[in-house]
Formats: C-alpha cells, structure tokens, sequence
C-alpha cells in the first residue's frame, strides 16, 4: 500500500513538474503577440498562420480553408495594397467587457493614399483567435480606394458609407473569388454567419441613400 501512495506520489510529481516545464518552454500566446503575429503574417500573406487563428465558427459559416483565403489575399487585399508601405508604430486597443484587442496598423502611398489596416482578437478557450478575419481585410483593402476628400471619410461619413463606391467598383472581383463572401460577426448572439458580397454592397448602398436624405441643409 505505501509502496503505491509513493509511486502515485511519484507520478503525480513528474506530471506537475512536466505542466511547470511546458508552460516555461512555451508560455501562453498573450492577445497582442497574437495579434502582431497575425498582423505581420497578413502583411506576407502568410496563409497557414493566419488559418491557426481563424475561429472554427468563421471557418463553418463561409467554408473558409486555405486556398480560398490564399486567393483573397492575393487576388483582393495584395492587390488593393500594391504601392503601399508601412509607417509608424501599431496602436492598439483593449475592451476588458470581452477580452479583445484591437490592433492597427498604418500603410501609406506615395499619392498620399492612407489604409488602416485592424484585426480583432479575442481570448477563447482554445487561446487567441480571430474574431472576424475575413471582414477586416475586406475593409482594409476598400480603405486603398477610399475619397481623399475629408468630408467622404470616416469619421466624417460612416465606414460603410465611405466603402460603397470601392465596394462597388471590387465587387465583380470578388464575385470571382472562390469565397461567397466574408464573415459577418452578430454580436447579439456572438455567432458568425456569411454576408455575400452583394449583400455587403447593397447594405452599402442604403446607408449611402439614408447619408443623403438626411444631410443638414445649408
């Protein structure tokens, strides 16, 4: 019986000192490494990276795998950023309410062009994952295409009303992509669901129409 409680002893030893040296060797991924890991992997168009951190929900709702982020990446966002280069530092913000961060990241054109490019992340049982991965590069690539006029830009005008015309001129370039649209996070029911483009841009369309009807008269 002793002999037992000691090798039981033993055991449980070895697999707490295990735990200690696993978690010292490999320490939790916080949410900005994982962030900035995700950031500088779409930057390269690093596809087995970015697909570790998808979120099984945003894989299921729009049949996302490897090839077909491949193709939006290359074919939509790389292309939307051609010209552009990186300037100055990432910012960053934290909402403790759901355990996510939001990282940005500034890209400029020598034509004076500027595109902010975010990504959520956001904490899970299975470690940080991307909240709606899909979604963000949809709008950092129509950001490439955005008014230069300040009063037809965010803040000015909101995000959707300012991406219509983008939207507009990328969407048979996107309908020719193997993906049907991007992932659409609900946040009422915290579940994914897909948004086919068309929709996105007649979504589009009706803030523009309500944009117009309701501006201050002069």
């Amino acid at each position: 019986m002793r002999r037992s409680i000691a090798v039981a002893g033993v055991v449980v030893f070895v697999l707490f000192a295990s735990v200690m040296a696993y978690r010292h060797l490999f320490p939790p991924v916080t949410l900005e490494e994982a962030a900035r890991t995700c950031m500088d992997a779409l930057e390269r168009g690093d596809v087995s990276t970015l697909m570790r951190y998808v979120t099984d929900e945003e894989r299921e709702a729009i049949g996302l795998d490897a090839s077909k982020l491949d193709a939006f990446l290359r074919r939509f966002y790389q292309h939307q950023m051609q010209g552009f280069e990186r300037s100055g530092e990432d910012e960053s913000d934290f909402y403790e309410s759901s355990l996510t961060l939001y990282l940005f990241r500034t890209y400029v054109h020598p034509d004076g062009r500027k595109v902010v490019t975010g990504l959520a992340v956001a904490a899970s049982e299975d470690g940080p994952k991307l909240e709606h991965l899909t979604q963000d590069i949809l709008f950092a690539g129509l950001q490439a295409d955005w008014s230069r006029n300040p009063e037809e830009r965010p803040p000015a005008v909101p995000h959707l009303v300012a991406s219509y015309e983008p939207m507009k001129d990328a969407l048979t370039l996107l309908e020719a992509l193997p993906l049907q649209g991007c992932g659409l996070l609900e946040r009422e029911t915290g579940t994914v669901r897909l948004r086919p483009w068309r929709e996105l841009l007649e979504s589009m369309e009706r803030g523009q129409t309500w944009l117009a009807q309701n501006q201050p008269e002069e």
